[in-house]
Protein backbone atom coordinates (compact mmCIF):
# COMPACT_ATOMS: atom_id res chain seq x y z
CA UNK A 1 0.00 0.00 0.00
CA UNK A 2 2.74 2.69 0.89
CA UNK A 3 4.45 1.47 -2.54
CA UNK A 4 1.64 2.42 -4.10
CA UNK A 5 1.06 5.69 -2.21
CA UNK A 6 4.64 6.92 -2.64
CA UNK A 7 4.19 5.56 -6.65
CA UNK A 8 0.89 8.14 -6.66
CA UNK A 9 2.48 10.98 -5.29
CA UNK A 10 5.64 10.34 -7.53
CA UNK A 11 3.68 10.48 -10.22
CA UNK A 12 1.85 13.65 -9.24
CA UNK A 13 4.94 15.58 -8.45
CA UNK A 14 6.28 14.45 -12.30
CA UNK A 15 2.60 15.63 -13.65
CA UNK A 16 2.76 19.62 -12.55
CA UNK A 17 4.73 21.87 -14.47
CA UNK A 18 7.36 23.96 -13.36
CA UNK A 19 9.17 26.40 -14.49
CA UNK A 20 12.19 28.42 -13.66
CA UNK A 21 11.65 32.29 -13.70
CA UNK A 22 14.47 34.96 -15.29
CA UNK A 23 15.72 35.59 -11.36
CA UNK A 24 16.43 31.69 -11.01
CA UNK A 25 13.96 31.20 -8.07
CA UNK A 26 11.18 28.44 -8.50
CA UNK A 27 7.98 29.12 -9.29
CA UNK A 28 5.54 26.19 -9.14
CA UNK A 29 2.75 26.79 -11.00
CA UNK A 30 0.26 23.85 -11.99
CA UNK A 31 -1.24 25.14 -15.16
CA UNK A 32 -2.90 22.53 -17.29
CA UNK A 33 -6.12 22.09 -18.55
CA UNK A 34 -8.66 20.97 -16.31
CA UNK A 35 -10.12 17.27 -16.63
CA UNK A 36 -13.90 17.04 -16.47
CA UNK A 37 -14.80 16.06 -13.26
CA UNK A 38 -18.44 14.77 -12.08
CA UNK A 39 -19.09 17.72 -10.38
CA UNK A 40 -18.65 20.10 -14.34
CA UNK A 41 -15.89 21.44 -15.91
CA UNK A 42 -15.40 24.75 -17.03
CA UNK A 43 -17.25 26.42 -18.38
CA UNK A 44 -18.13 29.32 -21.45
CA UNK A 45 -17.94 32.87 -20.03
CA UNK A 46 -20.82 33.33 -22.99
CA UNK A 47 -23.28 30.65 -21.22
CA UNK A 48 -23.04 32.43 -17.59
CA UNK A 49 -26.24 32.79 -16.05
CA UNK A 50 -25.45 34.55 -13.01
CA UNK A 51 -22.17 35.08 -10.68
CA UNK A 52 -21.71 34.17 -7.21
CA UNK A 53 -19.51 35.97 -4.84
CA UNK A 54 -16.98 34.03 -2.05
CA UNK A 55 -14.98 35.16 0.33
CA UNK A 56 -12.06 33.21 1.77
CA UNK A 57 -10.49 34.11 4.92
CA UNK A 58 -7.86 33.39 7.46
CA UNK A 59 -10.72 31.53 9.50
CA UNK A 60 -10.28 28.46 7.31
CA UNK A 61 -13.85 29.21 5.82
CA UNK A 62 -15.52 30.56 2.54
CA UNK A 63 -18.50 33.08 2.67
CA UNK A 64 -20.77 31.73 1.67
CA UNK A 65 -19.80 28.41 3.09
CA UNK A 66 -22.30 26.28 0.98
CA UNK A 67 -23.99 27.29 -2.62
CA UNK A 68 -26.48 25.75 -4.60
CA UNK A 69 -27.11 25.53 -8.75
CA UNK A 70 -29.01 23.76 -11.07
CA UNK A 71 -27.65 20.97 -13.06
CA UNK A 72 -27.40 22.34 -16.74
CA UNK A 73 -26.34 25.84 -15.19
CA UNK A 74 -22.73 28.09 -16.16
CA UNK A 75 -21.63 30.11 -13.12
CA UNK A 76 -19.20 32.59 -12.48
CA UNK A 77 -17.71 31.96 -9.31
CA UNK A 78 -15.48 35.06 -7.91
CA UNK A 79 -13.19 34.29 -5.58
CA UNK A 80 -11.80 37.32 -3.24
CA UNK A 81 -8.98 36.37 -0.37
CA UNK A 82 -9.86 38.47 2.10
CA UNK A 83 -7.19 37.06 4.72
CA UNK A 84 -3.34 37.85 4.91
CA UNK A 85 -2.21 34.07 4.18
CA UNK A 86 -2.30 32.38 0.54
CA UNK A 87 -5.44 30.18 -0.01
CA UNK A 88 -6.99 28.38 -3.17
CA UNK A 89 -10.22 27.70 -4.70
CA UNK A 90 -11.00 24.34 -6.28
CA UNK A 91 -14.20 22.81 -7.34
CA UNK A 92 -14.89 18.95 -7.27
CA UNK A 93 -15.54 15.76 -5.60
CA UNK A 94 -14.56 14.86 -2.13
CA UNK A 95 -11.91 12.22 -3.82
CA UNK A 96 -10.81 14.81 -6.15
CA UNK A 97 -10.09 17.27 -3.00
CA UNK A 98 -8.06 14.02 -1.21
CA UNK A 99 -5.92 13.34 -4.30
CA UNK A 100 -5.21 16.73 -4.75
CA UNK A 101 -4.74 17.50 -0.90
CA UNK A 102 -1.97 14.26 -1.27
CA UNK A 103 -0.51 16.49 -4.03
CA UNK A 104 -0.36 19.74 -2.55
CA UNK A 105 1.14 18.15 1.05
CA UNK A 106 3.96 16.61 -1.47
CA UNK A 107 4.35 20.70 -3.16
CA UNK A 108 3.06 23.09 -0.93
CA UNK A 109 4.34 25.66 -3.10
CA UNK A 110 2.59 24.66 -5.90
CA UNK A 111 -0.15 27.46 -7.93
CA UNK A 112 -2.77 26.53 -9.65
CA UNK A 113 -4.88 28.30 -12.52
CA UNK A 114 -6.34 25.06 -14.59
CA UNK A 115 -10.55 26.70 -14.75
CA UNK A 116 -11.25 24.23 -11.65
CA UNK A 117 -8.46 25.42 -9.10
CA UNK A 118 -7.04 29.35 -8.60
CA UNK A 119 -4.41 29.99 -6.29
CA UNK A 120 -5.26 33.37 -4.58
CA UNK A 121 -2.35 35.69 -2.83
CA UNK A 122 -3.62 37.86 0.23
CA UNK A 123 -5.95 40.40 -0.92
CA UNK A 124 -6.66 39.28 -4.72
CA UNK A 125 -9.57 38.06 -6.39
CA UNK A 126 -9.94 35.49 -9.85
CA UNK A 127 -13.18 34.05 -11.34
CA UNK A 128 -13.38 30.37 -12.18
CA UNK A 129 -16.25 30.00 -15.17
CA UNK A 130 -17.57 27.03 -13.91
CA UNK A 131 -20.28 24.73 -15.97
CA UNK A 132 -22.39 22.00 -13.59
CA UNK A 133 -22.91 18.59 -15.54
CA UNK A 134 -25.40 16.78 -13.16
CA UNK A 135 -27.13 16.57 -9.78
CA UNK A 136 -25.24 15.91 -6.65
CA UNK A 137 -23.67 17.41 -3.97
CA UNK A 138 -19.94 18.40 -4.76
CA UNK A 139 -16.99 20.25 -2.79
CA UNK A 140 -15.69 23.51 -2.86
CA UNK A 141 -12.46 23.79 -1.00
CA UNK A 142 -9.08 25.09 -0.40
CA UNK A 143 -6.29 22.12 -0.53
CA UNK A 144 -3.21 24.00 1.02
CA UNK A 145 -1.85 22.00 3.71
CA UNK A 146 -3.83 22.24 6.49
CA UNK A 147 -6.65 24.17 5.15
CA UNK A 148 -9.13 21.42 4.11
CA UNK A 149 -8.48 19.65 7.11
CA UNK A 150 -9.29 23.20 9.40
CA UNK A 151 -12.60 23.38 7.42
CA UNK A 152 -11.90 25.45 4.40
CA UNK A 153 -14.46 23.08 2.32
CA UNK A 154 -18.09 23.85 1.69
CA UNK A 155 -20.46 22.02 -0.13
CA UNK A 156 -22.33 22.89 -3.38
CA UNK A 157 -25.27 21.42 -4.32
CA UNK A 158 -26.30 20.95 -7.28
CA UNK A 159 -30.29 20.40 -8.23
Amino acid sequence: MMLVKNWMIGALMMSASVTVAASGSHDHSHHHKAKASPAGAPGDAAKVSRTIAIKASDTMKFEPGDIEVKAGETVKLVITNVGQVRHEFSVGTEDEHRAHGEMMRAMPDMKHDDGASISLEPGESREIVWAFASAGTFEMACNLPGHYEAGMRGDVMVE
